[in-house]
C-alpha cells in the first residue's frame, strides 16, 4: 500500500458537541481510525470531531473522505468497492409514471 498525503478540508460542523475553540484545536491532529483488517470489500463508516466519514481500500489505496455522495447527498458507505471506485446504486422515481429507475453514482481515486 502507498501513503497518500493527507489535506484537512474540514470546517467546523453546525452541530458540534465541541466547541469552536476546541474543534481547531483538535481539527490538526491524527486519529487511529480503523484497523486495517476492519477495512474490506464495504466501506466503514466511522465519526471524527462530530463529522461522518467513510473508510475504504479503493485498489491499492486506502482513502478516508467524508461520507456524502456529492451527486445524490447519499452516504458513500451505503455503496460498494469496484476496484478503485465506491458505487452507489440510486432509484430515481419519475412523478408522472411512478416509474422507477435505476442509475448509478461514482466516487472513485483520482491520483
Amino acid at each position: 500500500m502507498s501513503n497518500v498525503s493527507a489535506q484537512s478540508v474540514a470546517t467546523f460542523p453546525d452541530n458540534s458537541t465541541f466547541s469552536q475553540t476546541d474543534w481547531n484545536a483538535l481539527a490538526d491532529m491524527w486519529y487511529p481510525l480503523a484497523l486495517e483488517e476492519e477495512v474490506g470489500k464495504k466501506p466503514i463508516a466511522k465519526q471524527v470531531l462530530d463529522i461522518p466519514i467513510v473508510i475504504a481500500r479503493l485498489g491499492e489505496e486506502y482513502v478516508v473522505a467524508k461520507d456524502l455522495c456529492v451527486h445524490r447527498g447519499a452516504p458513500l458507505t451505503e455503496g460498494w468497492v469496484n476496484g478503485s471506485c465506491i458505487v452507489l446504486s440510486l432509484i430515481h422515481i419519475s412523478e408522472p409514471t411512478r416509474l422507477g429507475m435505476m442509475s448509478y453514482a461514482v466516487f472513485c481515486l483520482k491520483k
